[in-house]
């Protein structure tokens, strides 16, 4: 269900939308018990009934759970009200690193290379322990109000089961490795296994980004030289 401003959801009154995608929608809500404001993202209802979407869900929930970083979205709480699902987290003021760019344009060399140090001391945390992020992109990346990256979004990573992964055959085809195409390594295209040498690469096409504003592969020009 859709919630409602000013509606009341456990401790947490709702005051707006921050975002929506295909399988939820983020919101900004007062925490009326500690007095802090904090994100929450609800399961839509069509992935509330696809069984790997809610799983990975829960893998994102358990993932970022288990990840106690400066550097890592912190994850307070995850809520039912059956059948809604809500995962409760910190809220980073300065918005994505997507919105960020798309407000002031390419960033400043010495911007640029901090926020990749933050999102790979970050990635850094997660890989030590067995958890690729496989997602590395300008959405995933959030800003606190003071500049400091964090990485989020640990839905479609592949992650152990003792850091809190789900059955990962059942989130994982054979031959396949889930990602957005436009930042993904080229064995992730291929099928093929990753580690964190994947994320590595994809942070390098975050840099690209932040410095030249466009992304390293020219779509927009492969596509016209197609047509012709």
């Amino acid at each position: 269900m859709s919630l409602a401003l000013n509606q009341q959801l456990f401790e947490y009154r709702i005051e707006r939308v921050l975002g929506q995608g295909a399988f939820g929608t983020v919101y900004l809500a007062q925490d009326t018990f500690l007095e802090r404001l904090v994100a929450i993202k609800e399961l839509t209802v069509a992935a509330q009934s696809d069984e790997v979407a809610f799983k990975r869900f829960l893998q994102e929930a358990r993932a970022a759970g288990n990840l106690n970083h400066p550097h890592i979205v912190t994850v307070y709480a995850l809520k039912v009200v059956d059948p809604a699902v809500y995962l409760v987290m910190e809220y980073l003021a300065g918005g994505s690193l997507r919105t960020h760019l798309e407000r002031d344009g390419r960033l400043p060399v010495e911007e640029a290379v901090r926020i990749a140090a933050d999102v790979c001391e970050g990635l850094a945390a997660a890989h030590a322990k067995g958890i690729i992020h496989r997602d590395v992109k300008l959405e995933n990346i959030l800003l606190a109000a003071d500049g400091r990256a964090k990485v989020g979004d640990f839905g479609i990573a592949h992650v152990p089961h003792g850091a809190g992964g789900t059955y990962l055959s059942a989130l994982t085809q054979a031959d396949f490795q889930p990602g957005t195409l436009l930042y993904m390594s080229p064995e992730q295209i291929r099928g093929q296994g990753v580690d964190g040498r994947s994320d590595v690469y994809q942070v390098g096409a975050l840099l690209y980004e932040m410095l030249t504003g466009r992304h390293y592969v020219d779509w927009a020009g492969l596509e016209q030289r197609a047509r012709e």
